[in-house]
């Protein structure tokens, strides 16, 4: 019975709920493996600003300040543009990225999976496990 058992035990592993995070900065696909070859769709998540250009996504231009000092005053002193803290794409980004960790967060307090598999750049799953 225990060379059975041997002779099964790789077989088991294929009957593991396997879930492969595809992903990149446009979107993230979540499959389920739980045959050898078939991959099924279980969840699309978007992110369309990945591909619009940043001056699409700001409505107005950043506010202008003077640099000046306390003993100035504003005549002649040059201007300089105000920057935001973040750029849209890089909001957006971490917005699906949010998402994204929130589903799979849940699945696995479901044990909807036994493994997960992430493909995706460096620095995206990396974003993905620090959620």
């Amino acid at each position: 019975m225990n060379a059975q058992n041997n002779i099964l035990s790789p077989l088991r592993h294929y009957n593991r709920k396997r879930w492969v995070v595809v992903g990149d900065a446009s979107r993230f696909i979540v499959f389920e493996n739980r045959s050898f070859r078939d991959l099924n769709e279980l969840k699309r998540f978007s992110n369309p600003d990945a591909l619009r250009k940043i001056s699409t996504m700001t409505t107005d231009q950043p506010g202008r300040g003077f640099a000046r000092n306390r003993h100035q005053n504003t005549s002649g002193v040059p201007r300089h543009a105000y920057t935001s803290e973040q750029d849209p794409k890089a909001h957006s980004l971490e917005t699906t990225v949010k998402r994204v960790g929130e589903f799979l967060d849940k699945a696995s307090g479901r044990n909807e999976f036994d493994e997960l598999v992430l493909v995706m750049e460096g620095k995206l799953s990396g974003q993905l496990q620090t959620i």
